[in-house]
């Protein structure tokens, strides 16, 4: 967390043709970093492609995320860098 307060997350999940999976929560205290495991699990089959949208109802939240995914077979990782989109019911956010 980026912010000097105690922040929740929510991350959800979908499939890439916008199907919801589902949707995790997670509280962040004042600049705290967490690590999340294994958040697709329980979520269905055949996650090939999914994509997770994170967000925080409180305009003043402020973090950053990333994910790792690890090939279940090899051990191989590969780095997701994050996108920043836009949300239909906030106004575009201000560059800094």
């Amino acid at each position: 967390s980026g912010s000097p307060a105690f922040t929740f997350v929510e991350a959800r999940f979908q499939r890439a043709d916008g199907t919801a999976l589902g949707t995790r929560r997670f509280g962040l205290k004042p600049f705290e970093f967490r690590q999340a495991d294994r958040v697709l699990e329980g979520l269905g089959e055949g996650l090939d492609n999914v994509s997770a949208v994170l967000s925080s109802e409180d305009p003043e939240a402020r973090f950053l995320t990333f994910a790792t995914v690890i090939d279940g077979t090899s051990g191989a990782a590969r780095f997701v860098a994050p996108r920043q989109v836009a949300r239909p019911d906030r106004a575009e956010p201000e560059a800094r």
